[in-house]
């Protein structure tokens, strides 16, 4: 529209425009499909995880990995086609001010704008987190490292500023720490004194003689025992020689 451009005129064009983006939306989220109707920007993830760490959301958002109920899995809504992430996307593609402003002025988010909104569909928006959180936990697992005294997290992101941002959010909201960074199961766990243990254990086998070869150090005393006491029967000798050979070809 230019300047000259009359108020009605406006009026008409916005009304239009808001009626193309709403069919659009509707569309998009009807479909069903993860695929995004454009690419995704770098503004992208960080406002999904806007919406994730809102207040709106925040609750439901930790516990979509609990098991499903009865219910859920009766109607087939659970995964990316969930109602939890059907109502993400509709506030995600929405415009709305709740989620346009960064939680942190840190200059490395300098160039980031949530405002700035791509439609994507259920699917896209669960894939884009699920791959951010991935991310986070490569990058956890290099910060929390033996040995690494960096107290930077940026340092170890790579320059993903998506991951990075991650990590404000949850300065924010603690007590979604775990459930974002999860926790090593029970069987998973590293316990120091089995490991010793087992270490102590295998040391044990190693010095100690097979079965085999006791038996063959048995028999060859044996042997050595027969050959002094008896010299003149070389037969028992070579009889207990041949007996020691079929023990040794025995499995």
């Amino acid at each position: 529209m230019t300047r000259k451009t009359s108020a009605a005129d406006r009026v008409k064009h916005l009304k239009e425009y808001d009626a193309y983006h709403h069919a659009l939306l509707e569309a998009t989220i009807d479909s069903g499909t993860s695929k995004a109707i454009a690419p995704r920007s770098k503004h992208c993830c960080i406002r999904l995880l806007n919406l994730l760490f809102s207040d709106l959301f925040a609750v439901r958002f930790a516990s979509i990995g609990d098991t499903p109920t009865r219910q859920l899995l009766d109607t087939g809504d659970i995964h990316s086609g969930s109602s939890f992430w059907r109502d993400i996307t509709v506030e995600f593609n929405t415009n709305r001010t709740d989620y346009n402003k960064l939680i942190s002025p840190d200059v490395r988010f300098d160039g980031v704008d949530a405002s700035v909104i791509v439609v994507h569909d259920a699917g896209s928006l669960c894939d884009l987190w699920k791959k951010c959180n991935s991310n986070y936990m490569k990058v956890m697992a290099c910060f929390t490292k033996s040995g690494e005294h960096g107290d930077d997290f940026f340092d170890y992101c790579g320059g993903a500023v998506d991951v990075f941002y991650l990590r404000k959010c949850l300065e924010i909201k603690h007590d979604l720490t775990s459930f974002v960074e999860g926790g090593l199961r029970e069987c998973d766990q590293f316990d120091s004194l089995d490991y010793r243990e087992r270490e102590r254990s295998s040391l044990l086998e190693m010095q100690s003689p097979a079965p085999k070869r006791r038996k063959s150090d048995v028999v060859e005393t044996v042997q050595g025992l027969l050959a002094s006491v008896m010299p003149g029967e070389p037969s028992m000798v070579d009889e207990l020689m041949n007996m020691h050979k079929l023990i040794e070809l025995t499995p």
